[in-house]
C-alpha cells in the first residue's frame, strides 16, 4: 500500500489551526489542507474536496438556522467536539453541528451541499478509521438526537439515529424483551446497526440488520424517506450491511425478542504451550454449541514476550446451565485464570465501555473464516504470535447459529457461511509508537489473510485500499454500486467506507 507524507501531529494540528479558524472568522478563500493518517490509499480516496469559501454571514445565518450548537474552532469545547473514541484520529473539522432533531439534520445536510462542504456522519465516533470526523469540512454529530421508544405488545423498538446501544439495552430489557446491540454501551447505533450489528445475542437472534423492520433516512438530497420491505426495498436492503453510504438514518424500528436479563460470563486462560489443544478443542466446540452461547478463543501477547491462550464467552441464562455446557473447556489444560459469574445483562453490556474519548491509539485488522484447518490455523498463529513486536491480540469469535440462517442476498452483508470472526488489535497510550503498533498488527494479519474468505465485516474496515474495500462486500458489492448509484449520484456521503456510484 503506498504510504503518505505525514507532519508532526503538533505542526500539522498549528497548521489546521490556522488555515480552518481563517475561513470561519473572514470573508476570504481559505485552504484547507487534507493530510490523512496512513490509510488515505484508502478511505482516504473519497475526500476529494480541499478548498471552502465560508463568509462570517453564512456561518451565522447557519447557526439561526439550527436548534442544536454549531461549534467553530474558536468555540470552547471545540478540542472535545472535533474528537473521536480512537486518538490516533486527528482532525479539524471546520464545523461541527450538533443535530438534535430530524429538521437539524435535514438543515446542516443543506448547507453542506449548497457550500460543498465534505460532510462527515458520527453518533458514537467509534469507527476504526476515523469516519466520523473530516479536516476542513462538517461533521453532523447526532449524539443529541437519542432516544428509543418500546412497543411492549408489538415487541419492537423505535430507536432515534444518534443513540448510543446503552439507550436501547435500557429501554427495552426492564420489558423482558432485547436485541442484538454490540459489546460497548457508548457505541453509536447508527454506525453499528447499517454495517452489521454483531453482538452477544447475534447467535440467538441475528445481527442488528436481521432484525431491522424498517428506517427513516434522510438521503443526500435531504429527502426523508421511509425504507422496508415494502416502500423503497432497495435501499432498505443496502443500510442493512452497506453502511453510510446512503444517507443519514433518523430512527431504526428494530424487532425484539423475550429475554431473560440473567446472563452468565466466562473467561479461562492457559499458558501459550497449551495453543494447539485449547484452539483445536474450540474449533470442534463452537460451530454445534447451543445459540444462547457466545463464544471466542484468543492468543495475547504482551510487551515483555508473554504469551497466553484463552477462551472467553457468555451464555444466555443461568449459571448452573451454562456451567454444565462450558465444564469441557475448563478442564482442557491446566488454567492460570478462571472467571464465571453471573450478571445482569444491562450491566455487562457496559463492562468493558472504557472513556468515550481514548486517549490512546487502537488499530485492528479482520476478516471471515469459514472452514477452518486447525493444524494450518495453528501453526499461522503460532508463528503470528512469536514476531518480534508489541503486544497484541488475536481473536477469533464464534458466528453461526441465528447469523448463518439468512441468505447472503438477503441483506447488504454478505458473510453468511462464515463460522468465525478473526480480529487482530492492539491499544496503545504512547502516540509516537503509532507505526510501530500498526505495523506489527499488518504483519501479523498477513499470515493469517490467506485462510480467511477474503471478506471484511465493514466495521472493521480501517484503511484497507478501495479494491480491499470491494473485494470485503463479496457478492453484494454490484447491487450496492446500483443503489448507491440511484440515492447518491454525487457521493456525498462518501467519509466513510466508501461504495463508489457509477459513473455517467
Amino acid at each position: 500500500m503506498p504510504r503518505t507524507e505525514t507532519m508532526s501531529r503538533t505542526d500539522r494540528r498549528s497548521l489546521l489551526k490556522r488555515a480552518i479558524g481563517g475561513a470561519i472568522g473572514v470573508t476570504a478563500a481559505s485552504t484547507f489542507p487534507t493530510r490523512w493518517t496512513r490509510g488515505s490509499a484508502g478511505l482516504g480516496t473519497a475526500y476529494a474536496k480541499t478548498q471552502v469559501e465560508l463568509p462570517e454571514s453564512l456561518i451565522v445565518d447557519f447557526e439561526k438556522s439550527m436548534r442544536g450548537a454549531v461549534i467553530r474552532p474558536s468555540s470552547p469545547e471545540y478540542d472535545t467536539a472535533r474528537r473521536v473514541w480512537n486518538a490516533v484520529i486527528d482532525r479539524y473539522p471546520a464545523l461541527v453541528a450538533r443535530c438534535t432533531s430530524v429538521e437539524d439534520i435535514q438543515t446542516a445536510l443543506q448547507f453542506a451541499r449548497e457550500h460543498d462542504l465534505l460532510t462527515a456522519m458520527r453518533c458514537g465516533a467509534h469507527n476504526y478509521g476515523g469516519t466520523g470526523t473530516c479536516d476542513g469540512g462538517m461533521v453532523l454529530d447526532l449524539s443529541p438526537f437519542a432516544g428509543a421508544d418500546i412497543d411492549v405488545k408489538e415487541k419492537v423498538a423505535y430507536v432515534k439515529g444518534g443513540s448510543g446501544l446503552g439507550e436501547l439495552d435500557r429501554a427495552s430489557v426492564p420489558h423482558g424483551l432485547a436485541t442484538t446491540a454490540g459489546v460497548v454501551s457508548h457505541t453509536g447505533i447508527g454506525g453499528l446497526a447499517t454495517g452489521g450489528g454483531q453482538g452477544r445475542l447475534g447467535r440467538k437472534h441475528g445481527l442488528t440488520v436481521d432484525n431491522i423492520l424498517g428506517v427513516d433516512i434522510v438521503t443526500a438530497d435531504g429527502r426523508l424517506l421511509h425504507a422496508s420491505s415494502s416502500e423503497n426495498a432497495d435501499l432498505y436492503w443496502a443500510v442493512r450491511g452497506g453502511g453510510g453510504n446512503f444517507g443519514i438514518v433518523t430512527t431504526f424500528k428494530l424487532q425484539l425478542h423475550d429475554f431473560d436479563p440473567t446472563i452468565t460470563s466466562f473467561s479461562y486462560t492457559f499458558g501459550a504451550e497449551h495453543i494447539p489443544t485449547v484452539m483445536s478443542a474450540f474449533f470442534d466446540f463452537a460451530p454445534t454449541a447451543p445459540r444462547e452461547l457466545s463464544a471466542s478463543v484468543g492468543v495475547r501477547t504482551s510487551d515483555n514476550g508473554e504469551i497466553t491462550c484463552s477462551i472467553s464467552g457468555t451464555y444466555i441464562g443461568k449459571p448452573d446451565v451454562a456451567e454444565k455446557i462450558v465444564a469441557p473447556l475448563q478442564k482442557l489444560a491446566p488454567v492460570l485464570r478462571t472467571r464465571f459469574e453471573g450478571s445482569e445483562y444491562v450491566k455487562l453490556q457496559s463492562i468493558v465501555d472504557g472513556p468515550k474519548l481514548s486517549k490512546g491509539g487502537t488499530y485492528m485488522r479482520a476478516g471471515m473464516f469459514n472452514r477452518v484447518d486447525p493444524t494450518q490455523l495453528i501453526s499461522a498463529v503460532k508463528e503470528a504470535a512469536a514476531l518480534k513486536g508489541p503486544g497484541l491480540s488475536i481473536g477469533f469469535s464464534s458466528q453461526a447459529g441465528a447469523i448463518n440462517d439468512v441468505a447472503a442476498d438477503a441483506t447488504a452483508f454478505p458473510h453468511r457461511d462464515a463460522l468465525y470472526q478473526c480480529v487482530v488489535s492492539t491499544n496503545w497510550t504512547d502516540l509516537s509508537q503509532t507505526e510501530t503498533q500498526q505495523e506489527h498488527v499488518r504483519q501479523t494479519w498477513s499470515i493469517l489473510k490467506p485462510m480467511s474468505t477474503g471478506g471484511v465485516y465493514v466495521n472493521c474496515i480501517n484503511d484497507e485500499t478501495p479494491e480491499d474495500v470491494r473485494t470485503s462486500f463479496l457478492g453484494s458489492w454490484n447491487r450496492l454500486v446500483a443503489v448507491k448509484t440511484k440515492y447518491d449520484p454525487g457521493n456525498f456521503f462518501r467519509v466513510n467506507v466508501n461504495i463508489p456510484p457509477r459513473q455517467a
